[in-house]
């Protein structure tokens, strides 16, 4: 094995557990809900982490596909998707106000069952906010 194939191995070991430094804390709260199954918070970590590789896997061969249609001075270009993207919902958000007479935007979250739930949180950090 070579020193530059470990270098390598070892930058991807700390990128992947610097990245998932938030998992990890989500993952302890649910492992500390006396109401959660912990079976169902390990099958759902798993399965959340193979529908991200999928995807990733997903979006880098069709990066490639486009690297291969796409002319390289085009390429570039590519970069003012988000931007363009960005500016074009801009309007809506100054639009919205914050009416009193409308109430709050986020209505609560139902609970998630099963093994869906520590695979996919909802954005809610403890499953007690759920309710």
């Amino acid at each position: 094995m070579s020193v530059s194939l470990l270098s390598a191995a070892g930058i991807a070991v700390l990128v992947y557990a610097s990245t998932n430094i938030d998992d990890l804390l989500i993952l302890a709260v649910f492992f500390a809900d006396p109401r959660a199954r912990i079976g169902a918070v390990i099958a759902g970590r798993f399965i959340g982490l193979a529908v991200l590789v999928l995807v990733s896997a997903g979006a880098a061969l069709l990066a490639m596909a486009m690297a291969m249609a796409v002319p390289g001075e085009w390429i570039a270009l590519l970069g003012l998707v988000p931007l363009v993207l960005g500016l074009r919902l801009l309007p809506g958000l100054w639009g919205k106000g914050n009416d009193a007479s409308t109430g709050p935007d986020d209505a609560p979250v139902p609970p998630r069952r099963g093994f869906f739930c520590a695979g996919v949180h909802g954005g809610r950090s403890h499953p007690r906010q759920w309710r």
